[in-house]
């Protein structure tokens, strides 16, 4: 129950992330923690892009 509870409020997290994503067309959280920083870095540097957003546009919000 206390893994289900965590797994729900991740999800529910993510998901308003995208909605501020959308809205505001592209990231624009000012991130200061270092480990999300290099994951953001590690994700924009070997990740795949979703099909609509172009890599020039992405790189505009990093």
């Amino acid at each position: 129950m206390f893994t289900n509870r965590i797994f729900h409020e991740d999800k529910d997290i993510v998901e308003m992330g995208q909605k501020a994503w959308n809205r505001q067309g592209g990231d624009q959280n000012i991130e200061v923690f270092l480990i999300v920083k290099k994951l953001r870095h590690l994700l924009r540097s070997g990740g795949v892009p979703h099909k609509e957003v172009s890599w020039e546009k992405a790189a505009q919000h990093a």
